[in-house]
């Protein structure tokens, strides 16, 4: 009888250890998506980038390709850089241009700057991270 409450307890003690790792990596990474976001859509500048080329890969849970946008964009003295799209779809976007947003004393270091990736991704990182962080503060209150 005793074995079955040390395997209890040793799985209690794992959903502890998974719930404070994965609430805190998805709260830290959200609430700095969105301050990033934040930063570059206060300090930053805004330009539109035009979709070049995609990058293919496989998905093999899904079965299908999947398809990274790679844009092209011109600074203020009209160099051209070029991002990696932080997002992939099982289909080649629609629309050929991107919202770009960049520091001016870093153009190269460049965001897509899409609501989507900078407040509705990021927010739903960072509450589902205090969800996770709020069920094991609930737990260990509760066998305090």
């Amino acid at each position: 009888m005793e074995s079955n409450n040390t395997f209890t307890g040793c799985l209690s003690y794992g959903l502890l250890i998974v719930l404070m790792l994965l609430g805190g990596i998805l709260t830290y990474m959200g609430g700095s998506r969105l301050f990033k976001g934040g930063y570059y859509e206060i300090y930053g500048v805004k330009t539109t980038g035009t979709i070049i080329d995609y990058i293919e890969t496989w998905d093999k849970d899904d079965d299908e390709s999947q398809y990274r946008p790679i844009i092209k964009y011109l600074d203020n003295q009209n160099n051209s850089y070029t991002i990696k799209s932080a997002v992939s779809s099982n289909s080649k976007s629609m629309s050929t241009t991107r919202r770009i947003v960049y520091l001016p004393q870093s153009p190269k270091n460049a965001i897509e700057g899409g609501f989507l990736y900078m407040v509705v991704f990021p927010l739903l990182m960072f509450i589902f991270g205090g969800i996770c962080l709020g069920i094991l503060y609930t737990i260990i209150r509760v066998r305090a």
